[in-house]
């Protein structure tokens, strides 16, 4: 049986295009709407899960059994041993005396003729302290003048010159042991 129709070929296939392109539409518009509506009246009861008392209980009790798989007391071993070398270094730190300013004295004494290359501290008998110092002066006056301007420092008990640093006229070599008053610097035991 043959229907005749109005509406040509052209048009027949347009109208099939459409039709399906609104179902495609219509199915996916229910689908999110449902999808939105199965979300919205399942999160009630997601969070009365995850926030039951069980559920609180269960994940308190992992971690309480991560706590104790981890050695506590050897954790605690190490940080008394560090705070004891923090409380060692501070008590030794106030025990100690500044430095500075006897190596500004020392410094404010040097002519351009004299060049340090070494200084050392060195703990002498009760408690007293000396500094080595080594270096080069140009001439052996240099020497001798930066020796009597050590020695008139209020802060040098003495300075003890080997016989040796006095041998050479040009280019002495020296080494000087410069005794510090107690007052000036010092560490308490």
């Amino acid at each position: 049986m043959s229907t005749n129709s109005f509406i040509t070929e052209i048009y027949k296939k347009e109208i099939k295009r459409k039709k399906i392109a609104t179902a495609i539409l219509a199915f996916l518009t229910l689908s999110i709407s449902v999808a939105c509506v199965a979300i919205i009246l399942m999160l009630p009861s997601y969070f009365l899960l995850r926030f039951s008392k069980k559920d609180v209980e269960r994940r308190l009790k992992a971690q309480e059994e991560i706590l104790a798989r981890r050695d506590l007391g050897a954790l605690e071993t190490k940080i008394g041993e560090i705070n004891g070398l923090a409380y060692t270094f501070e008590k030794n730190e106030t025990k100690r005396f500044s430095l500075a300013k006897i190596l500004v004295a020392l410094s404010a004494d040097i002519p351009s003729s004299i060049k340090l290359s070494g200084l050392k501290l060195d703990p002498s008998s009760a408690g007293k302290y000396a500094i080595k110092l080594d270096g080069q002066a140009a001439t052996r006056n240099d020497f001798l003048g930066y020796v009597t301007a050590l020695k008139a420092r209020e802060e040098i008990a003495s300075v003890d010159s080997p016989i040796s640093n006095l041998l050479k006229e040009q280019k002495v070599n020296f080494t000087l042991t410069v005794n510090i008053k107690p007052e000036y610097y010092f560490y308490e035991e």
